[in-house]
C-alpha cells in the first residue's frame, strides 16, 4: 500500500559494456491482475558518444519484482504499448533542439515485446512532417491500426498526426479557419 519501498536495479543489456541506464516515467501494466509490465529506460554510455544512446524496453512478469531487458533500439523514443507484446517506438537521430534541419529518424514496431523490431514506416512516414526541425514528443496508439502523434518545433509550433494502417502512413489535422 505504499508504506515499504524497495529500490530494484536494472541490468544492462548483454551487447552494451558499462554506463547506466535510467528510466523514462513509470512502469505499464496492462490488466488490473496481471504481474506482466514493461519499464522504457534510456542507456547512457560511458564514452557519451550520442551515437550510442539507446533505448531499452524492460519486462516483469514477477509485478517488478525483477527485470529483464529485451533488444535495444538505437538512441532515444517517443513509445506507446497496448500490451506487454505489441508497441511502437519512435527513434530520432541525434540532432540539434535548436536547429530547423529535418529531423530523421525511425518508427519501429513490435509484435514480441521489444524482442525484435521492425520499421512500421515506409510511405508518408513521420519524417514528412519534421521537415522544419520538429519532433515527435508523444505518440499513442488506440489499437493496432489506429495511432496519434504530436510533433512540435522549437517555437512550439504543434501538429497533431495520425495513422489508420498501424503507422505505415501518417496525415496531419489541419485546424480549421
Amino acid at each position: 500500500g505504499g508504506l515499504n519501498w524497495q529500490v530494484r536495479r536494472l541490468a544492462l543489456p548483454a551487447s552494451f559494456q558499462g554506463g547506466r541506464t535510467e528510466p523514462i516515467g513509470l512502469p505499464q501494466f496492462f490488466h488490473r491482475d496481471s504481474n506482466e509490465g514493461i519499464l522504457l529506460a534510456q542507456y547512457h554510455p560511458i564514452d557519451g558518444y550520442s551515437a550510442h544512446f539507446a533505448t531499452v524496453i524492460y519486462r516483469t512478469r514477477d509485478g517488478g519484482v525483477s527485470w529483464e531487458p529485451t533488444t535495444p533500439v538505437k538512441f532515444f523514443g517517443i513509445w506507446s504499448f497496448l500490451s506487454l507484446s505489441k508497441g511502437w517506438l519512435w527513434s530520432p537521430e541525434p540532432h540539434s533542439t535548436g536547429s530547423t534541419a529535418p529531423v530523421k529518424g525511425t518508427l519501429y514496431r513490435t509484435e514480441d515485446g521489444g524482442v525484435s523490431w521492425q520499421p512500421a514506416g515506409t510511405g508518408k512516414g513521420l519524417e514528412r512532417y519534421l521537415t522544419h526541425g520538429e519532433d515527435i514528443v508523444q505518440l499513442d496508439f488506440v489499437d493496432t491500426e489506429y495511432g496519434w502523434a504530436v510533433a512540435r518545433d522549437r517555437h512550439n509550433f504543434t501538429q497533431l498526426l495520425y495513422t489508420t494502417d498501424g503507422g505505415q502512413t501518417w496525415s496531419a489535422i489541419r485546424p480549421g479557419i
